[in-house]
């Protein structure tokens, strides 16, 4: 049963975090306070599931929570989380599907902010947004690393010299991530947004696919060296991680079942755009190329 003591613990809580607390007045924390809502979880319940829509914010005012990953058999604990820790950023921030399952291990007591209301602040107050970023920057980008099939259930530890030397870019619409026929220096994978990727050939532009939340790209030229066979720009404003050819193949060259696995997927993808660009300009083209762009632009609205 949620008494008076624990609203008072969550406002106490507020005022006191070094984000929340330094970077929001008064009013701004009676208002978080007053459209919060105090929920308590017994041993083994779940908070968040992983691949929901759901973009709450939480903020841990008693006991301890588990985050983890799981698919194919598998379960890796990203983090245990206690009092006064954040979870739930991630998707409220950039309206992300959960990548991570959070459950209770012991009885715990969170406030639950909407997204929408944390939304409206961050509108109203971007050094929050960028604060927050910063703050959790790392467990962004660890987030963002393990919507990528071949880096997703992979330990913590071996993540980490990745995490520590990927960097968290943004890019205003219509801006190029990356331009075709550049040296490959980095590979990229999306965060928040949505970019097309373009190709050159016989001067006709070729829009190749829309691009948004989990994909990546760029790994075919730090593979080969070879230049870029595609321009991405980006659509609305995105953010991304980017890994620097250097710290990628060094980390591929550490953990040689990973390099295994996105060579077959490199050589795939780059075969795959290829009979892509050999389609161009049949109507099942362009019809699935609208369909493409509806959808990405659909989850990024």
């Amino acid at each position: 049963m949620v008494t008076n003591n624990l609203v008072k613990t969550a406002s106490d809580m507020i005022a006191g975090h070094d984000i929340f607390g330094n970077l929001l007045n008064v009013d701004e924390r009676q208002y978080l306070m007053n459209r919060g809502v105090v929920r308590s979880f017994g041993i083994g319940q779940i908070i968040c599931r992983q691949h929901e829509r759901e973009a709450n914010l939480y903020i841990v005012l008693l006991g301890e929570v588990e985050v983890s990953v799981s698919g194919n058999n598998n379960n890796l604990v990203l983090a245990v989380l206690a009092k006064g820790e954040v979870f739930g950023e991630i998707s409220a921030l950039f309206r992300m599907p959960r990548i991570s399952s959070v459950l209770a291990v012991k009885p715990t007591v969170v406030l639950e902010i909407a997204g929408d209301i944390f939304e409206g602040m961050i509108e109203h107050n971007p050094i929050l947004r960028d604060a927050i970023i910063q703050r959790y920057g790392d467990r962004l980008i660890e987030t963002a690393l393990r919507a990528v099939s071949f880096l997703r259930y992979l330990p913590t530890r071996s993540l980490g010299k990745l995490i520590q030397e990927a960097a968290l870019v943004s890019i205003i619409p219509g801006n190029s991530i990356v331009n075709e026929g550049e040296p490959g220096d980095a590979m990229f994978v999306v965060v928040h947004g949505a970019a097309k990727v373009l190709h050159t050939l016989n001067e006709q532009v070729l829009p190749l696919a829309i691009i948004g939340p989990g994909d990546y790209f760029g790994e075919w030229s730090v593979m080969t060296g070879a230049p870029r066979s595609a321009t991405v720009t980006a659509l609305s404003h995105i953010e991304v991680v980017r890994i620097e050819r250097e710290t990628l193949l060094r980390f591929i060259q550490d953990n040689p079942d990973v390099r295994d696995r996105l060579d077959q997927v490199a050589y795939n993808r780059h075969d795959d755009a290829y009979h892509e660009v050999s389609s161009f300009g049949t109507d099942n083209y362009t019809q699935q190329s609208i369909e493409n762009i509806n959808s990405i632009l659909n989850k990024n609205k």
